[in-house]
């Protein structure tokens, strides 16, 4: 049996143990003999003869468990944040790998499978009703995973369609009665199809069911659909909801985004109807870490105890290889841990003053849960080190704003992109220019067509002064960028400044584009927060 030590501290990588034989021992220590033996690759599991006939899964197999005898030791929901805490510091286990159960009728319909080593087992295989004269029409690679208490089948999870099986999909979703479809995929990502796409941008039909797009809400980091499902003269409703940024070959930095995800889920699931549909590419990664989260935080709502490592073997009793990555097992409980301990973190504007009181609170227990090392290489190199204002805030890799410029070192300005509800990179954040980042300052602004500017602090506070970064009067040139004050004025403590910005580098449409400078003249630096509101 293998399992994964968690990072130990900030700077630590994951480090692979064996146990073989009772003995305790490092990967470094075994023999490659013994290295197949804690991790059992695919291919001795699928099709020996004609593996390479079919896609494989790319995503790594792991499998995770902390239970030797394979039964429940559920974990009272108080002591999780301890427990959590110990296994970031000790590791968590694996399981052994490979298909526990029979799965002939997968193997017989191996043109219905995405790819050819995640199939459904035969005993927990969502069966189709019949065509009449197709024999093989009852197959779909969809399995009933059931929730917490391991007898209510409440989801299913299944791989992302095909072009093939699209049909197939809606009719196990009208057969089950099933309102909600959770998709966890892009349809494409680096380049590769992951899922074809089952809804229609309008109307279409698939074989006998007709689906409708009635409806699409945006937000930051989701989709919802609303899809009119007909068949016959009965129609239904139907809603995919539907996340984009869960990153291939990886997980979301966050849960906080991926939890409200499932709030929102929660809030407009018909609990009378069937099962949740989940899927992804294959149907057992991003599937089996989104239901687990949701079974356990269900297990701690209902009957107040958690057991993940159980539970996730209770996943793959139904489904093989159900959460396939360390970092996927690790965010599991992560986002678990998250849950328990801020609870929902979306504010209803009815109960923002209550929740105000709550907030410090909050932010501590999620800084405590979220202790992992942040990126930030670039703002460290040593040409960018003197562009930043203070040495401790500085923009990670993953957000940072890149300048388009000749070498990375010149690309580099610390700002970074912050989302709103309905969008990704909605803002941009940075810190008061200094002398040697004005250029790039009015770089980013023009390169990025930005037509509004939020100062909020004063040239002189203190000891501490800012440089002005436009003119006074008349025109000043930054670099390649030429601004001009067109107008000013002061009205109830808030400077706006109108600028045209010319980029001598870039052939605009319009040479001259009109941007708005907002400065708030009553945030002191010496007070944390301003004294009343805009």
């Amino acid at each position: 049996m293998c399992f994964l030590l968690s990072v130990a501290n900030e700077t630590e990588q994951l480090e692979h143990i064996c146990y073989l034989g009772g003995e305790l021992i490092t990967r470094s220590s075994v023999d490659r003999e013994d290295q197949r033996n804690c991790r059992v690759p695919y291919e001795r599991f699928f099709y020996p003869t004609d593996a390479g006939k079919q896609p494989v899964s790319e995503e790594e197999e792991a499998i995770y468990s902390e239970a030797d005898d394979g039964k429940p030791k559920p974990l009272p929901v108080a002591e999780f944040p301890k427990y959590f805490k110990k296994k970031s510091e000790n590791g968590a286990i694996y399981l052994p790998g490979g298909m526990q159960f029979a799965w002939e009728i997968g193997k017989s319909n191996r043109g219905k499978n995405r790819y050819g080593n995640i199939v459904s087992y035969d005993h927990s295989r969502v069966l189709l009703e019949e065509i009449e004269g197709d024999k093989n029409s009852s197959y779909i690679n969809a399995s009933y995973i059931p929730t917490y208490d391991e007898v209510t089948m409440t989801y299913i999870a299944t791989q992302g369609p095909t072009s093939t099986t699209i049909a197939d999909f809606w009719r196990m979703v009208w057969q089950e009665n099933s309102f909600t479809i959770v998709m966890l995929t892009n349809l494409v990502e680096l380049g590769k199809g992951k899922c074809d796409q089952y809804w229609p941008d309008d109307t279409s039909k698939f074989g006998a069911i007709t689906v409708t797009l009635h409806k699409t809400e945006t937000f930051a980091d989701y989709v919802i659909r609303s899809l009119i499902v007909t068949k016959d003269s009965e129609k239904r409703t139907v809603q995919q909801f539907h996340y984009v940024t869960w990153p291939d070959k990886g997980v979301p930095q966050h849960s906080t985004a991926l939890l409200g995800f499932r709030q929102k889920i929660h809030a407009r699931h018909q609990v009378t109807g069937g099962p949740l549909v989940v899927h992804c590419s294959a149907g057992v990664g991003r599937t089996g870490t989104y239901i687990a989260i949701d079974a356990m935080l269900e297990s701690a709502e209902k009957i107040k105890t958690v057991f993940i490592p159980n539970y996730v073997q209770v996943m793959r009793r139904s489904r093989p290889h159900m959460i396939q990555k360390d970092d996927q097992y690790v965010f599991l409980h992560q986002a678990v841990m998250e849950a328990l301990v801020c609870g929902n973190t979306e504010i209803i504007p009815q109960d923002l003053r209550i929740a105000t009181n709550k907030l410090a609170k909050r932010l501590e227990l999620v800084t405590d849960a979220h202790a992992s090392q942040e990126v930030a290489t670039n703002a460290f190199m040593p040409a960018n080190v003197v562009k930043n204002r203070f040495p401790n805030i500085v923009p990670l890799d993953n957000a940072r704003v890149h300048l388009q410029a000749s070498s990375q070192e010149k690309s580099y300005i610390n700002a970074s992109y912050v989302d709103d509800y309905t969008q990704r990179n909605a803002y941009i954040l940075t810190q008061a220019p200094l002398d040697c980042t004005i250029i790039d300052f009015w770089l980013m602004i023009s390169q990025y067509d930005i037509g509004t500017v939020v100062m909020l602090n004063n040239l002189e506070e203190g000891k501490q002064s800012y440089p002005q970064y436009w003119p006074s009067e008349g025109s000043a040139k930054y670099g390649e960028v030429t601004v001009q004050l067109l107008s000013q004025e002061t009205s109830n403590n808030i400077t706006t400044r109108g600028f045209s910005v010319d980029n001598a580098a870039v052939q605009f449409v319009c040479s001259r584009i009109v941007r708005s400078h907002f400065f708030w003249l009553v945030w002191r630096k010496l007070l944390s927060i301003p004294t009343r509101g805009i």
